[in-house]
């Protein structure tokens, strides 16, 4: 294993260009696909509270991209838009669109009932109530399913190699072919960092969204 470890370090070494392209490129399209999911789901999610007779079937299409799985997605997509970022993004996205629907519904939800009277009370609208209550208490819960899907996404981005549409899931592809490990790792290990970081960075995220009086300590 220490050896494959030092092998990995000396092909990143070799060429290092290469590697910071497919880095480049697994971002990238991990970035496009998270950002696509939260114009579909943030909508959704809203809809979805205040028109209640569309949350059964936008639920239950949400739910088709946890259901069906991503390379199954790929296969299904190939023919019709081929091999590149447009059949990759297609998966990611329905992906990550569930987490981040469910958890913008379960954020406004969850609003106490106390603090919307209060609101009404004090004489602000139905619009204002979303924004200036509403949405802030949801913020929390918001980010932490887009946490969730951020790392669904870099995780499973990997499998974009399949179709040709690059990223960190060429190396791994390569060492499972090769059944060479330290090209396996070159791969493996900077997706996983990624996948940590942006966790951790979310996390951060998450807490500075709460509001003071209902963090935990």
């Amino acid at each position: 294993m220490i050896e494959a470890l030092v092998e990995a370090f000396q092909t990143v070494l070799q060429n290092p260009a290469a590697f910071w392209s497919t880095v480049v490129a697994h971002l990238r399209i991990s970035a496009i696909a998270v950002a696509i999911a939260i114009l579909i789901a943030v909508p959704l999610g809203v809809i979805s509270v205040y028109v209640r007779w569309l949350s059964i079937p936008v639920m239950l299409l949400a739910n088709l991209g946890r259901i069906v799985p991503s390379l199954a997605v790929l296969a299904i997509c190939l023919p019709f838009f081929g091999v590149g970022d447009t059949t990759a993004l297609i998966a990611l996205v329905a992906l990550a669109v569930l987490p981040i629907l469910v958890n913008v519904r379960i954020g406004i939800l969850e609003v106490s009932p106390a603090a919307i009277d209060a609101a009404r009370g004090i004489g602000l609208r139905s619009r204002q109530i979303f924004t200036r209550v509403q949405l802030p208490l949801a913020l929390p819960v918001f980010v932490s399913g887009l946490r969730t899907a951020a790392v669904y996404v870099i995780s499973s981005a990997t499998l974009a190699a399949f179709i040709g549409a690059g990223g960190l899931g060429d190396p791994i592809l390569q060492g499972v072919a090769l059944m060479d490990d330290s090209m396996l790792l070159v791969g493996a290990i900077p997706v996983t960092i990624i996948a940590i970081a942006t966790d951790q960075l979310l996390a951060r995220l998450e807490r500075a969204t709460t509001p003071r009086g209902i963090r935990t300590t």
